[in-house]
């Protein structure tokens, strides 16, 4: 089992895209847009706490314009890293070792 240490907004914020991800191991459709709402924490301070578990390396973020129309790219969110185990089916199917978040 790995233990990762998480403040309680960066834990609010990787429940939040876990319960996101419905599709097979590694994708991704779950927008910054999405996470806004989905927690209801403020825009800036949902920047620093994303920024944060980037930098742990517990996600990661992708700019993208799939159909080229959109003045601005979306920021797709990926578990990355051990956090992909913290989906129950991705861990069972993948045989992921399980995570422990610890709040700090």
């Amino acid at each position: 089992m790995v233990n990762a240490k998480v403040t309680k907004l960066e834990n609010q914020v990787l429940m939040a895209v876990v319960e996101g991800m419905y599709a097979e191991w590694g994708f991704s459709d779950y927008s910054m847009n999405e996470l806004t709402e989905d927690t209801n924490i403020s825009p800036n301070v949902l920047r620093g706490v994303v920024g944060s578990l980037v930098k742990k390396g517990y996600l990661n973020i992708q700019d993208v314009n799939w159909d080229c129309t959109r003045e601005e790219s979306l920021h797709i969110i990926y578990l990355w890293g051990c956090m992909d185990a913290l989906v129950t089916e991705w861990r069972e199917e993948e045989d992921l070792e399980e995570v422990n978040l610890v709040i700090i």
